[in-house]
């Protein structure tokens, strides 16, 4: 794998790549709290199919940029995946990958731009559509994610996050995927992306945006959102794990209304959050199997 940058129309983002920049593109996209090296086990496998596999470190990541506006509207997250698959993508469609906020960033740019995507597979998030609706009414689900309502106190958020050397996020991650050990380089990995106050702060970003949307993004992001938030054409394939103690398989209820086109959900067995570490073989070979082999 190698790493580069590109200078988008709204944003500079650097990205781990793998594989030949002139075959069609996989364009991966991770989450919180992650970087571009959540997909370091997907890449290569990508790479070997025949894709050009591509993972940016997202808006706000480091060494990506920090918008100037405080732009992380869901709807502007899915418009940088469709300036990079412009940028990247040798003028054909491409296949999006997309965990957690990843996730929600693949289900805007396959509304924002149809024609660009062939296939997506997303991991460890349902549509916002069929999440919205537990975060409001499902109490487990509420608990599990007193994070978010945390990450809204600005100030308080990051100095809760921050403390002992980031204690707060190594036990969330063991809370969401218990199976995963992770190695001090991971660790390492995630310190370098959101470890300063001024990435951290647009990490946490993304949530307050999120529930408190309107931000810095202005109309165009109201504009985006509100397309990025309907149904999805695109055919999708959704992973969650059994054992994911971010989003409990009680919060998961039937999410093929918010899909107009193919939509296949598949749980799987014993997998946490970061479902591409603790059952890594399974997962690839389930990504792979969806998305296909390029066609030249």
């Amino acid at each position: 794998m190698s790493s580069n940058s590109l200078t988008l129309p709204e944003i500079e983002l650097a990205y781990l790549e793998a594989g030949d920049p002139a075959a069609p593109l996989a364009l991966c996209l991770h989450g919180f709290p992650d970087s571009a090296h959540g997909f370091d086990k997907l890449l290569p496998a990508l790479a070997a199919a025949g894709w050009h596999a591509v993972a940016p470190w997202m808006r706000g990541y480091a060494p990506s940029a920090i918008p100037e506006n405080g732009d992380y509207e869901v709807g502007t997250l899915g418009a940088d995946a469709v300036a990079m698959i412009k940028a990247l993508g040798n003028d054909r469609p491409c296949v999006l990958i997309g965990h957690d906020w990843g996730a929600s960033a693949v289900y805007a740019a396959c509304n924002l731009a149809p024609d660009l995507v062939d296939r997506a597979l997303t991991m460890a998030l349902m549509h916002p559509l069929g999440f919205g609706p537990q975060l409001l009414m499902n109490y487990a689900q509420q608990k599990r994610s007193f994070y978010m309502f945390l990450f809204q106190m600005q100030g308080m958020a990051e100095m809760v996050v921050s403390a002992n050397d980031m204690a707060f996020i190594d036990n969330l991650i063991a809370d969401w995927s218990p199976d995963w050990n992770r190695t001090e380089t991971q660790k390492n990995q995630l310190r370098e992306a959101i470890g300063d106050p001024q990435h951290l702060s647009a990490a946490l970003g993304y949530y307050r945006s999120a529930l408190q949307p309107g931000g810095g993004g202005g109309a165009q992001a109201a504009q985006r959102r509100a397309k990025a938030t309907a149904p999805v054409a695109t055919p999708t394939k959704l992973l969650m794990g059994t054992a994911d103690g971010c989003i409990g398989p009680d919060a998961i209820t039937d999410q093929s209304p918010f899909f107009t086109g193919e939509f296949t959900l598949e749980m799987i067995e014993g997998a946490g959050h970061f479902m591409l570490e603790d059952r890594t073989e399974e997962v690839v070979e389930k990504i792979l199997d969806w998305i296909g082999t390029p066609s030249v």
